[in-house]
């Protein structure tokens, strides 16, 4: 069958098939005039529709299968009309412009939750549960867990409640019958997958309630390039640039100085100081913030190196077990990687190489991964530049300034390189996207609002205010992989050599004996 739908000032049809489910690039605004936030019936029309939006979406955005999934809206149990949903999983949510989604997406409704955001519900009901008995008869078996488990992907645990928890609506008070019942938790209430059925209402006689909860290990996870770091004195947050070596266990973070250090500290003095000031180290773990280390030392000042450079630099050290990296190699997160013009899938890594900067190269790939705008690319426009950078000082409203000399300038074409919150991250540069090893050029420190110039300082002229030999990073060992898929080309390519040897020695025996060879004529 054929559909058509005028837009002005073009008619555009679409050719249906039945048979095929990926029909490819179908135009947004058709699709925006078939699923426009309506209830529709469940077709393999509408479901066609659905996977064209999911597939434009996707796309869009750069997002991989498993951060969003497709999922409907029911009136009631009754009806068989659907509103579909698509429910975006994310490890952050985006802070920035340029980073938001839409509300909507071809009609449909985009609803966008951190992987630990619930509506509250199962807290609010905790007090209350301590108040009333649970039926003895009420168990959960193994049976029913492998059930609910194999018909709905969108659980997170299955408990029991002696309290039946009655319209929900966040902070406004809602009603608690003493009902014992089955709980079912999940990461999106309300939204069912597609090509799911709604929970039961019902298991072996006992009610369902379904509520929102994410469970997670009370263990905190490795440290990670690009957390969100603070001082616990204020509120100026920034990003874990990388760690540094020194010694054969001793393990630091890297980041700006100015992210941690209240202002009226900054000062050429502060090398010798971090340890005198009373705060505590904070990164942000899934939504609460966690003790992660203590100042160890750092520079805010000038140096001479080369010429005039401004550092801005501070280490805190690491000593719970806890809080060091796993890894012998550091990966950087994957999240929207595409930017920073990596292939969707690839895996970033630094093992610790710096590249010196000593003039200004516009050839350079320039990358970086920061908290508040993850990763971006960008192209060098100066080198060796000055900048007046001006800070918020401890009373609102007022402002001081220092001179920044000899930092490195970037900018990007497509948006910004970096903003406010992406102070103290490490930037490299990268020469093969296939094989994406990173080198590191420099420490971020600053940016203008204005014209969105990007100011950073050299590498090297951080590591020598900090007192770090420059193979500070180089502890750091190639991914075990790709150690050995190197070892692998490497026998490759001298197996490929030793063939071609061969051959050349075989055919040169030949042509000699061929040469050699008495000839007799043919009469």
């Amino acid at each position: 069958m054929a559909i058509a739908c005028e837009f002005e000032p073009k008619k555009c049809s679409l050719e249906y098939k039945t048979n095929i489910w990926d029909i490819g690039n179908i135009p947004n605004r058709l699709l925006e005039y078939f699923l426009k936030s309506k209830y529709m019936v469940d077709t393999l029309l509408s479901k066609t529709f659905i996977r064209a939006a999911e597939q434009n979406f996707r796309s869009e955005f750069s997002l991989s299968n498993d951060s969003f999934w497709i999922g409907y809206r029911i009136k009631n149990r009754r009806s068989s009309c659907k509103k579909f949903v698509i429910v975006v999983r994310r490890e952050r949510i985006p802070q920035t412009k340029d980073e938001t989604l839409p509300s909507t997406y071809c009609g449909l409704e985009v609803l966008v939750k951190g992987k630990f955001d619930t509506d509250g519900e199962s807290r609010a009901i905790m007090q209350e549960e301590a108040k009333y008995k649970l039926d003895e008869h009420l168990t959960i078996n193994d049976s029913i867990i492998d059930q609910l488990l194999q018909a709905h992907s969108n659980i997170t645990g299955i408990t029991t409640s002696p309290v039946l928890s009655m319209n929900y609506n966040g902070d406004k008070p809602h009603k608690l019958k003493p009902i014992s019942c089955i709980v079912i938790l999940c990461h999106t209430k309300g939204v069912v997958p597609m090509g799911e059925k709604p929970f039961p209402t019902y298991i072996h006689g006992f009610p369902v309630d379904v509520r929102e909860s994410c469970p997670a290990t009370s263990a905190t996870r490795p440290p990670h390039v690009g957390d969100t770091i603070k001082a616990d004195t204020g509120m100026t947050k920034g990003t874990l640039g990388g760690f540094v070596f020194i010694g054969s266990k001793k393990v630091y973070y890297l980041t700006a100085a100015h992210v941690l250090v209240q202002k009226h500290f900054l000062n050429e003095n502060l090398f010798n100081r971090p340890n005198e000031i009373d705060t505590k180290i904070l990164r942000k773990v899934s939504q609460e913030w966690q003790e992660c280390g203590k100042l160890e030392r750092g520079y805010f000042g000038h140096i001479v190196w080369r010429n005039r450079v401004t550092v801005d630099a501070i280490l805190v050290s690491v000593d719970h077990d806890d809080h060091k990296p796993k890894d012998t190699c550091t990966f950087l997160p994957q999240e929207n990687v595409i930017n920073a013009g990596f292939s969707e899938g690839s895996k970033p890594y630094f093992t610790g190489k710096i590249k010196e900067i000593l003039k200004l190269d516009t050839s350079l790939d320039i990358v970086k991964y920061g908290q508040k705008t993850l990763w971006t690319k960008g192209k060098m426009t100066s080198f060796n530049a000055f900048n007046k950078i001006y800070f918020e000082a401890n009373d609102p409203g007022e402002y001081f300034y220092r001179n920044y000399y000899g930092q490195i300038v970037v900018t990007s074409n497509s948006g910004k390189f970096a903003d406010q919150g992406d102070s103290g991250s490490l930037v490299f540069t990268v020469e093969d996207y296939q094989d994406p090893e990173l080198q590191c050029i420099g420490l971020l420190n600053a940016v203008n609002l204005s014209t969105f110039e990007v100011f950073i300082t050299p590498i090297r002229a951080v590591l020598e205010s900090l007192k770090l030999d420059l193979n500070a990073f180089t502890r750091l060992d190639p991914p075990f992989y790709l150690k050995y898929f190197n070892i692998i080309q490497e026998t490759q390519a001298l197996q490929t050599e030793i063939l071609f040897n061969i051959e050349e020695n075989t055919r040169e025996f030949r042509t000699s004996n061929l040469r050699n060879a008495p000839v007799s004529s043919m009469q």
